[in-house]
């Protein structure tokens, strides 16, 4: 999910960010030096006297409170050089003060104050997000005593576009089996619907909250609120609702099941359930090991209850380690950084949903490979390892490579075998939060198997969207597509959802899918009943294509940019009809940002199918302004 752009990275490294409040900000003249704010900064941290000039640099300090819960690719414009410049800045602080010989202690203490001195979050979650991630940070720049402020805020606030010295980070790419099928158009053919046809279910981010409770606080200014221990409003209004809460508030738990009631009630024929990760909530200041496995266990239980003779195949969401986004490489040994016993109970866990083959790649890095019925198999990989909240990445930027060149190699076995691919990934490549190194290599991959993999399942982002892929040596030829399950969480401004795919059984493509909601606001109104579910959509009759294929899609774009209605009907579903985002509507600067992002799967990259549909949405609308 979106969220947490400054208190992760502030958290963990003493982030100073936040953005002028004037036109006279000190902090981003071009002549200010980071190394001098630094140095005044850690003199007033030793003797308690400000200087006039840290005193005026502080003062022109605000924090954007958009920053709070979005990622860098979503911060706007005027906010994101900001951003990086304080980015900067502030770390330049922290590492100055580790240079100096400070302890991981002495670190939490002083990112503490700046926490504090720089209005980022409440005090409690201030302290709970550095003490949480002191020890995996604090042993990263050490490993690293070279490491740049620059890197760091380069490659955490990616979205953002810090510049970076892009040597700072050794460049890796895997090896491509380079017999590649040739792209003739295949995909736009997709086989008519027939008796053989599957049903899958595509449920993800539930992030259920052990703490929710109806009317607690909902507007509390943390990274969750409507928790037990926030105490109660005193505007009714501002309470948390019973089924759950637009504003930022995860699930509770009678929500939670009644997502797998109502799919067990209302869809009979179910062939397989998809479950593509984030189990766990968003109080990411006090997470531990075993509350995040009571969440977790207690979420699988249920599934294994709702749909006991129906094969569920999940992944692994960026919230379930301790700390949140934290995935270590398989070479870090000690018991308190290392990820491995975090696998091991993930094996466990999926131990009865899965072949026992599948529990080696698990515990090594969460991801495996099924063959679930003849010509199908599902690759599922743990791609949290290109997160760039995946502090880790600082420490070695390359060692997620093992992981997909596993995926390839997997793929080319499978492709000999005759099989068709599903792939399921928690976060979207194409999203500014994941390492845009990764994106390619991942893209190379999807170029080269663009025959063999027939759909790709993701979650992360909360939104009911999809996005298509395109060769990368012949830009206008759509070649694969990605579908994003939405969540069944409300965090933030959404309507809880699941979908419901029909796949055909020669190539196991998806023919068609439709998305299912229920109104919170109306649940929560008729709170003594369970809320009313219904079919929001269904892909083909909303957008009047002929079906689901690549080709097809990428008509549906240019229909997309040309008719403005169209694709506002599109944003409708993406935030599923949240009754707080109908509100705040989206004119067509965000318009075009959701059509844009449809078709980018690798941040950051050329794109020329972007630029071509630019174009034809500013004509469609007549707007001389861009």
């Amino acid at each position: 999910m979106k969220w947490l752009i400054v208190p992760l990275m502030f958290l963990s490294i003493g982030l100073v960010v936040g953005h002028p409040d004037n036109g006279n900000n000190d902090l981003t003249h071009p002549k200010i030096n980071k190394n001098k704010f630094a140095l005044e900064y850690l003199n007033y941290y030793r003797t308690g006297e400000k200087s006039s000039y840290l005193k005026n640099a502080l003062k022109s300090i605000t924090f954007p409170q958009e920053a709070r819960m979005k990622e860098a690719d979503d911060i706007s414009p005027e906010n994101q050089d900001p951003i990086c410049e304080f980015c900067n800045v502030g770390l330049q602080v922290i590492l100055l003060y580790i240079a100096f010989g400070a302890t991981n202690a002495e670190v939490g203490d002083l990112a503490f104050l700046l926490c504090m001195e720089m209005e980022i979050q409440e005090r409690h979650v201030c302290r709970g997000l550095i003490d949480v991630h002191m020890e995996t940070v604090g042993f990263i720049i050490r490993s690293n005593p070279a490491i740049t402020s620059e890197l760091i805020c380069g490659m955490v606030f990616q979205g953002s576009g810090c510049e970076m010295n892009e040597n700072e980070i050794p460049e890796w790419s895997i090896n491509i089996d380079p017999n590649a099928r040739p792209i003739n158009g295949s995909k736009s053919l997709i086989p008519s619907p027939s008796n053989s046809d599957i049903t899958v279910v595509h449920i993800t981010d539930t992030h259920y909250d052990p703490k929710y409770q109806a009317g607690a606080r909902a507007n509390c200014g943390a990274l969750a609120c409507c928790r037990f221990d926030q105490g109660v409003p005193e505007n009714p209004e501002d309470g948390a609702g019973y089924w759950g809460d637009y504003r930022d508030c995860d699930s509770p738990w009678i929500a939670v099941l009644d997502v797998f009631t109502q799919i067990n009630q209302t869809h009979p024929n179910i062939t397989y359930v998809y479950y593509t990760g984030d189990v766990v909530d968003h109080g990411v200041w006090e997470t531990s090991h075993e509350g995040n496995a009571a969440s977790m266990s207690k979420t699988f239980s249920a599934l294994t209850e709702s749909f006991p003779n129906i094969p569920i195949y999940p992944i692994i969401g960026n919230h379930e380690p301790h700390p949140v986004n934290q995935f270590a490489p398989d070479n870090i040994n000690s018991t308190e950084l290392s990820s491995r016993e975090f696998y091991r109970f993930i094996a466990d866990e999926w131990n009865d949903w899965l072949r026992a083959e599948a529990r080696i790649t698990i515990e090594e890095d969460g991801f495996y490979t099924v063959l679930v019925q003849e010509g199908l198999r599902i690759i599922a990989i743990n791609n949290n390892d290109c997160y760039t909240y995946n502090f880790w990445l600082l420490y070695n930027a390359s060692y997620p490579a093992k992981q997909l060149q596993w995926l390839h190699d997997t793929l080319l076995e499978a492709e000999s075998n005759n099989e068709k691919v599903h792939i399921l990934a928690h976060i979207p490549s194409g999203e500014g939060g994941c390492y845009n190194t990764w994106a390619r290599e991942y893209r190379r991959i999807v170029d080269r198997f663009w025959d063999t993999i027939s759909a790709q399942f993701n979650g992360h982002t909360h939104r009911d969207e999809f996005n298509v892929f395109y060769a990368r040596d012949s830009p206008k030829d759509a070649i694969n597509v990605g579908w994003n399950g939405g969540s069944a969480t409300p965090y933030s401004f959404v309507n809880p959802n699941y979908r419901i795919y029909t796949v055909e059984t020669e190539t196991y493509q998806v023919i068609g899918h439709e998305t299912w909601i229920y109104n919170l606001t109306e649940a929560n109104l008729n709170a003594s009943s369970s809320p009313n579910w219904f079919r929001e959509y269904s892909f083909i009759d909303a957008y009047n294509v002929t079906d689901l294929s690549p080709a097809s899609l990428d008509e549906l774009m240019t229909s997309f940019a040309t008719d403005p209605d169209l694709i506002s009907l599109y944003w409708m579903h993406k935030v599923k009809m949240g009754d707080p985002s109908l509100e705040e509507g989206c004119e067509n600067e965000c318009l075009l940002k959701h059509l844009t992002e449809i078709v980018t799967t690798e941040f950051g990259a050329e794109n020329p199918r972007r630029d071509e549909l630019v174009e034809l949405f500013w004509t469609a609308v007549g707007d001389d302004s861009k």
